[in-house]
């Protein structure tokens, strides 16, 4: 079984969103509601360049950049065009590897933008919960559109140009139940990536969130037709991570890893910096302004190391967990919005279950990592 260790990464990933949390779909679930903003306001070029040159210095070896939102496209295809000229431009040394990551609802998508996406390298993923009836029950804009085959239409699109989507799926009260469907359903549009995270206590969607015991029930079924499929080419996260943790091998997630939160550090629209993506907005994890101060300033900042070993702060109880190699003790968002830094992770006997479940089901396979954890 793989043990954490006790230090955190080198920061080698910069999440931006480039429009805040402005989308123009309105998601029931989305940990973003509370801060969409009324009119589009795209970060200003001078950020931009700013962002690119103060990013490339904190890892001269790589950097990934991983362009999230709100609905990150609504930036506009010459911003990103630029995104790529300042990074060739601005990088430390010749070898450095600038990779760029973009989360999408895949409503805008069309095929300038998937021959932008496939030129220039992007990695691309998207969102979809299922069957048409299931996903729209959450995911739709403003008017309460659905918005499935718009999405369906976008994934098909950068198929047709070559690029292999990844797919978050949310499980919420709607689809906890039907977790045949949901997996036929990703598997049928031609989808070999994606993760299962699960509708908590994000603000707003308390009520969406699927009791624990059906939330359990989906992801072991899951686990149950991925195991007898047997199909190498298809990766589910939460699944291979398990697996790998059992024998030996780190997680590669950060919602599973612990104290991996300073491997990260978000930008808004602004050039306010965060330690998370998810915390955009909130004082709490505000670590510094990207225009008045040098990124690797901030990041060595003892008041910034300090606040990233809060963030970082899990239970006593996590860290005598059998589970922890592959929990890392949650989500440290879904932590705080779970009473503040340190407090207890809301799906923490979901995962138990699942964990469980996967370690008798391979242990026959790896019984010597294994038969300590039955």
């Amino acid at each position: 079984m793989y043990y954490p260790k006790e230090h955190n990464p080198i920061t080698s990933t910069v999440i931006v969103e480039p429009v805040g949390g402005n989308c123009n779909l309105a998601c029931v679930y989305c940990y973003h509601s509370n801060i969409r903003a009324e009119k589009l306001s795209v970060m200003p070029m001078a950020v931009l360049e700013r962002l690119i040159r103060e990013g490339v210095k904190i890892n001269p070896d790589r950097i990934k950049y991983l362009w999230h939102g709100g609905e990150p496209m609504l930036a506009g295809i010459k911003f990103y065009q630029e995104v790529i000229r300042l990074q060739e431009r601005l990088k430390v040394t010749p070898k450095q590897k600038i990779s760029n990551h973009l989360q999408t609802n895949a409503t805008l998508i069309t095929d300038e933008w998937a021959s932008f996406f496939k030129t220039c390298g992007f990695k691309v993923s998207t969102s979809i919960d299922g069957p048409e009836g299931l996903h729209n029950q959450c995911r739709f804009n403003v008017v309460r559109v659905g918005s499935f085959r718009q999405v369906v239409e976008g994934i098909n699109t950068l198929q047709r140009f070559g690029l292999t989507v990844g797919v978050v799926t949310t499980i919420s009260v709607y689809n906890a139940g039907f977790p045949e469907d949901v997996y036929k359903t990703l598997i049928g549009l031609g989808i070999k990536n994606f993760e299962l995270n699960i509708a908590s206590n994000v603000v707003g969607a308390s009520s969406l969130a699927p009791s624990p015991k059906d939330a359990a029930t989906f992801l072991k079924r899951v686990f149950d037709l991925w195991f007898k499929e047997d199909d190498p080419s298809i990766y589910i996260r939460i699944f291979h991570n398990t697996i790998r943790s059992l024998t030996g091998l780190p997680m590669k997630d950060c919602s599973f890893s612990y104290n991996h939160c300073r491997e990260y550090v978000a930008c808004d629209e602004n050039g306010e910096l965060y330690t998370c993506g998810r915390f955009l907005k909130e004082p709490e994890a505000h670590i510094g302004s990207l225009m008045s101060e040098s990124l690797p300033v901030i990041l060595e900042n003892p008041t910034t190391n300090a606040l990233y070993n809060r963030v970082a702060k899990i239970k006593d109880e996590c860290h005598a967990c059998k589970w922890l190699g592959a929990c890392g003790g949650g989500c440290a968002y879904q932590r705080w919005l779970n009473g503040g830094f340190g407090s207890s992770f809301p799906q923490c006997e979901i995962r138990k279950e699942l964990f469980e479940h996967i370690a008798q089901r391979v242990g026959k396979y790896l019984p010597t990592q294994v038969a300590t954890l039955r």
